[in-house]
C-alpha cells in the first residue's frame, strides 16, 4: 500500500486535483477578441457592424436616459417654482385686500324690530369717538327710534370689559342686574332718568340706554337690537 501510494504521489507531482501544471511560460487564458483572418469578408463586416450597433444603442439609450432625467428635474423645478409664485401672489393679494379693506366697522341696519336708525349727530360722533379710544375697532355711536328713543353703542374687541362701556353711557344709581337669555347674558341698571344695558360677546362689546324705560324693558328692547341692528 505504501509502495502504492508513493508511486501515484510520484505520478501527480506538480498535479493537484487532477489539474494539469501549467508550463513554464504559460499565462491564464483571457477572453479571446477574434482577429479578422478568423472571419471570412462577409462575416467579419456583420460582426463589426453588430458591434457598431451595440454601441450606437448604448449611446442612444445613455443619452436618452440622460435627456429625461434632466426633463423631468425641469418639470419638478417649475412646478417648485410656481407653487412658490402662486402661494406668494395669495400671500399679497390677501394682505392687499386687508390693507384696502381697512379695519373692520360696525355696521347698522336701517330697521330693527319697529325701531328706526336715527342720522349720527355730534354727540353720537364724540361717543363713538371715545369708544375708539378706549379701544374699540370700528366702533358706531346711533340712536334708534321706536316706542321710545334708544342709544345705541357697539364696537369689534376681545379684550375691552364692559365696565369701558359703562363709562361712556349714563352711570347706574342702583345695583346692575344680570340677565340671561336670548343671545347672552346683559347687565342692565337703573339710571337717574331711565336705565342702560351693557353685553359682550365674543368679538363684540357693547351697550344701549334709554330715557324714561325701566331696566327690565330695556333689557328686551336691546336683546332686539343686539340681534338685529348689526350688520354682517
Amino acid at each position: 500500500m505504501g509502495v502504492t501510494d508513493a508511486a501515484t504521489g510520484g505520478a501527480d507531482d506538480g498535479r493537484r486535483d487532477g489539474v494539469e501544471p501549467l508550463d513554464e511560460g504559460d499565462e491564464p487564458q483571457r477572453a479571446k477578441i477574434p482577429h479578422q483572418s478568423e472571419f471570412d469578408d462577409d462575416e467579419y463586416e456583420e460582426f463589426v457592424r453588430d458591434s457598431g450597433r451595440k454601441v450606437e444603442e448604448t449611446k442612444r439609450a445613455w443619452g436618452s436616459w440622460t435627456q429625461d432625467r434632466e426633463q423631468n428635474r425641469r418639470k419638478v423645478l417649475r412646478a417648485l417654482v410656481g407653487l412658490v409664485v402662486v402661494t406668494v401672489l395669495t400671500g399679497l393679494l390677501a394682505y392687499g385686500c386687508d390693507v384696502l379693506r381697512g379695519p373692520p366697522q360696525v355696521r347698522l341696519n336701517d330697521q330693527v324690530a319697529g325701531y328706526v336708525l336715527q342720522p349720527p349727530t355730534s354727540e353720537t360722533e364724540q361717543l363713538a369717538g371715545r369708544f375708539e379710544a378706549a379701544g374699540a375697532t370700528g366702533p358706531s355711536a346711533r340712536y334708534y327710534r321706536g316706542p321710545n328713543l334708544v342709544l345705541f353703542v357697539a364696537g369689534f374687541s376681545t379684550e375691552l370689559p364692559v365696565d369701558v362701556v359703562a363709562q361712556l353711557l349714563p352711570p347706574s344709581v342702583s345695583g346692575d342686574i344680570d340677565y340671561e337669555g336670548r343671545g347672552g347674558s346683559l347687565t342692565c341698571g337703573a339710571t337717574a332718568d331711565g336705565s342702560r344695558c351693557l353685553w359682550k360677546s365674543s368679538s363684540i362689546v357693547g351697550g344701549t340706554s334709554a330715557k324714561g324705560v325701566p331696566p327690565d324693558a330695556l333689557e328686551k328692547v336691546t336683546r332686539e337690537l343686539r340681534a338685529g341692528a348689526l350688520r354682517s
